[in-house]
């Protein structure tokens, strides 16, 4: 619903003003162009089905199958999706990211102390982030179901050197879930395991960095570095994936993405291996080096 919310709030913003029956397929097209690439299609499928309820399909609201309007001004297909190019962090500008994250404060506007941002914290965000491949949404799932605690987390296996990506977390319906039975991620690699008992050693919990100053980080180095920031974190670390370990099956199976995403999207990328291998050299005794942490 709040999806809904926010769609139908900006296209009330264009058209409130006007009746159904005067809006046309090109107006609706030019409201379209204004989006980016990769919410086109979204808003498209929100409006039409909100539209074709309206109009009385799978409405149990609706009166003898009658809806409340007749008219759908979202009456064609799909509008065709074009990928974007993936965009991936360069091994300095992944160092020059976690060298900016330091403990912060945040206010409100009246100046008054909203919370405060934990530098050990946000740095095991961004380092989980990229060794795990998790998308956003898997990690703060990862944490609101599992736990923040990494000992107790009921998704971590420390034994078996594995993360449990259960339905409750890898909720993405593909050709790679078919059968809604979650992922594995293993092994957590040497590099990774010695970042995760230094996490438990400083009794640091998993967090995702919520607030104004959310991955405040991130958005200096890509505004730095003039690369778009969406998505930008799993691009990294699944392309890292693929050039430090060179099996791109176990990359797939890491990821929970389909062999053929990662050949259109990750092995095209022309990144010298070497990238890909520093960054799984970042152990705690390199973060100490770098002076990332003390």
């Amino acid at each position: 619903m709040r999806d809904y919310k926010y769609i139908l709030r900006r296209f009330n913003a264009i058209f409130g003003d006007r009746r159904i029956n005067s809006i046309s397929s090109e107006d609706i097209k030019e409201y379209f162009d204004r989006f980016d690439n990769y919410k086109r299609t979204a808003v498209h499928i929100y409006l039409k089905s909100f539209f074709e309820f309206c109009c009385g399909k799978a409405n149990p609201y609706a009166i003898n199958g009658k809806g409340w309007i007749n008219y759908n001004p979202i009456n064609y297909k799909v509008p065709q999706y074009i990928p974007n190019e993936v965009e991936v962090l360069p091994y300095d500008a992944v160092i020059q990211m976690l060298l900016e994250i330091e403990d912060r404060n945040y206010k409100s506007q009246k100046g008054e102390q909203r919370g405060q941002r934990s530098k050990n914290e946000v740095l095991c965000y961004y380092l989980f982030r990229l060794f795990s491949c998790v998308r956003r949404e898997e990690f703060v799932r990862l944490i609101e179901i599992g736990g923040k605690d990494i000992l107790t987390n009921k998704f971590i296996d420390l034994e078996r050197r594995r993360i449990i990506l259960t339905t409750e977390i890898y909720r993405k319906k593909g050709s790679v879930n078919n059968n809604g039975s979650g992922r594995i991620f293993s092994p957590i690699c040497d590099t990774f395991f010695s970042w995760i008992e230094w996490m438990v050693k400083n009794k640091i919990e998993l967090k995702y960095p919520m607030g104004r100053l959310e991955e405040y980080e991130l958005k200096k180095v890509c505004e730095k570095y003039k690369l778009k920031k969406r998505n930008i974190l799993r691009h990294t670390a699944i392309t890292y994936h693929i050039l430090n370990f060179k099996d791109t099956m176990l990359s797939c199976k890491n990821a929970g993405t389909s062999l053929r995403i990662i050949e259109s999207h990750y092995l095209c990328k022309n990144i010298p291996t070497a990238e890909g291998e520093s960054f799984y050299e970042l152990n705690v005794e390199k973060a100490i080096e770098l002076n990332i942490i003390n």
